[in-house]
């Protein structure tokens, strides 16, 4: 669930998920490039006929989980207030990007929401699904107020609902969710003897086994961008676990 401005939202799967980034120049778990990504869409009958519907788009990138394992991601939690030190390279919680699409119109510009710091951390994990919960604050939050407030999910990933209400008022934007660990981008040496088997055994050894991918999709950017120095030497390999390519 989304609690964002005065609309019902209705979750893009596919589109949501968490992912993993490796390149050959990545030697040790911790230096794995992550990110979490949202997106949602507006429903219910007012949207019913409409083909543009406002859209709400989230990126976390370049978070730091616990540890290399992608099963630790259950482990993460930045449910706490950002310091003066939480910046890059301690800026562990991630580097945010929000869009908010009135009518998701390519032409129309998106709305600056005055959206500042954010909490997040994921409460529980059942399999590759992972129950994160999320509040973005507002620029001129009062910390006091909010260093009093609990988190809405408990341990075990049940809704608190007695707390939702606090939240609600004190974030610009607050949403739980369900989301599953997705996709593994690894980018290969052109000159791998098998790009694929590269590929799976780069991601297993960098952030554990996940077992065979639903889909491999190998994307040679060189027949694309020619002037891309990186592409003269590499090729992407795309490890789906959980549906993105459906998308």
């Amino acid at each position: 669930m989304l609690y964002f401005r005065d609309y019902h939202w209705l979750l893009v799967h596919g589109y949501s998920h968490f992912q993993a980034y490796i390149t050959p120049q990545q030697r040790k778990p911790e230096q794995v490039t992550w990110f979490l990504n949202l997106r949602y869409e507006a429903t219910g009958p007012a949207w019913r006929r409409v083909t543009h519907r406002p859209q709400v788009w989230l990126e976390v990138s370049s978070f730091r989980p616990p540890s290399g394992s992608w099963k630790d991601l259950e482990n993460t939690s930045y449910w706490d207030l950002p310091t003066e030190d939480d910046w890059w390279p301690f800026h562990k919680r991630g580097f945010l990007d929000f869009s908010f699409f009135p009518n998701h119109a390519q032409a129309e510009k998106e709305i600056s929401t005055g959206i500042g710091d954010h909490l997040w951390r994921v409460a529980t994990r059942e399999g590759r699904w992972f129950t994160v919960e999320m509040a973005l604050l507002s620029d001129d939050y009062q910390p006091e107020e909010l260093e009093t407030l609990p988190a809405l999910v408990s341990p075990a990933g049940e809704p608190l609902e007695e707390e939702a209400l606090r939240w609600k008022e004190q974030a610009e934007l607050y949403l739980i969710e369900n989301i599953p660990f997705g996709t593994v981008y690894v980018r290969v040496p052109r000159n791998a003897r098998d790009v694929e088997t590269y590929a799976m055994a780069r991601a297993e050894a960098l952030i554990g086994g996940l077992g065979e991918p639903e889909k491999i999709k190998i994307i040679d950017q060189l027949k694309r961008q020619k002037d891309d120095a990186a592409a003269w030497n590499e090729i992407s390999v795309e490890l789906h676990y959980h549906g993105r390519y459906e998308s």
